[in-house]
């Protein structure tokens, strides 16, 4: 039986989705960037869809959010 997907946090650029995504990898939890193509051929339309999606199996949805917690921006220096 698979586990349900469910959005962990929306992004306007796919790249921070992505960036967070390989994050969540490097420590064991599986993550999906969903809607990407849309945000990328229509990126003033994003909103209008709720952004690029970062989507977790809904068992891994506690943890993801501390590591995201943890550090909740792309660099140090911000």
């Amino acid at each position: 039986m698979q586990d349900e997907l469910v959005t962990l946090a929306a992004y306007l650029m796919p790249v921070e989705a992505h960036i967070l995504k390989g994050r969540l990898e490097s420590e064991g939890i599986p993550a999906y960037v969903i809607g990407e193509n849309f945000s990328t051929i229509y990126p003033f339309a994003a909103q209008l869809t709720g952004g690029v999606k970062l989507k977790v199996a809904a068992t891994d949805l506690e943890r993801a959010k501390e590591i995201l917690a943890d550090k909740p921006f792309l660099s140090e220096e911000q």
